[in-house]
């Protein structure tokens, strides 16, 4: 069987020799299937312990694992619209009830990593015409990059993630920030591009679709960086005048 580092080899390789954003394709359908087989196992152990879970009253740990899971194949599939925009799925949501939920997702990883999580969010009600999920791969994104870089620092002290959201004219902006490593100047000018990652492991596709969902919602995504002192992600997009 292939492996998943021979399969993005593969892959890349395949890209570079034809630079139609129709290649996409490709990258999607072997991701799809090298994906789906294990989450399909870990959504069925999920499911056997949660019996357990509800007797210790912590059934809500295995629904938001299986609502993750969930999650993830929705995102498998709609990964086509890399190269083909899905059926628009954009409902009116509060942006803030979104970042709410989405640190609840953080809480036991925060404690583990010695991370805190602050939130800062407007008292408006920040409402956007998106698409629930794809915001939400693209925060998580972030949210888990600023893990990444506090954890690379080797602190000895708590790191911190804050996390803003305020309302101006038109537009609503969200505020990651960390306290991490920062970035390098290489790091800065390529931090957007398909298949750049600093991570030995990483395949450098996240930020590119991040960019690229933000993007199709009317929005902008920008970022200052201090190296040794922390990165500042802002996400703006258009509040739903309706």
């Amino acid at each position: 069987m292939m492996t998943n580092k021979h399969l993005l080899t593969n892959i890349h390789d395949e890209m570079s020799n034809n630079e139609e954003m129709a290649n996409m394709a490709i990258l999607t359908a072997a991701m799809a299937h090298e994906v789906r087989n294990p989450l399909t196992t870990i959504k069925g152990f999920l499911q056997l312990i949660k019996p357990h879970l509800t007797e210790i009253d912590k059934e809500e740990y295995a629904l938001i694992a299986l609502d993750e899971i969930d999650r993830v194949n929705e995102i498998i599939y709609d990964f086509l619209n890399m190269v083909k925009p899905p059926h628009n799925k954009k409902t009116t949501s509060c942006i803030n009830d979104l970042i709410i939920h989405i640190v609840q997702l953080y809480e036991c990883e925060s404690i583990i990593k010695n991370v805190k999580i602050i939130t800062h969010l407007t008292r408006e009600k920040a409402l956007v015409n998106m698409n629930n999920n794809e915001i939400k791969q693209v925060l998580i994104n972030l949210i888990k990059n600023a893990f990444e870089a506090i954890v690379d620092c080797n602190r000895s002290t708590a790191g911190t993630i804050e996390i803003n959201t305020e309302v101006s004219g038109k537009y609503v902006f969200i505020h990651i920030i960390d306290n991490g490593c920062g970035m390098s100047c290489e790091t800065e000018e390529h931090l957007f591009s398909l298949f750049y990652s600093t991570k030995s492991k990483g395949s450098g596709i996240g930020l590119s679709i991040c960019h690229k969902i933000i993007s199709e919602h009317l929005g902008q995504i920008s970022f200052i960086t201090t190296k040794n002192a922390g990165t500042k992600f802002t996400i703006r997009l258009p509040l739903d005048q309706k």
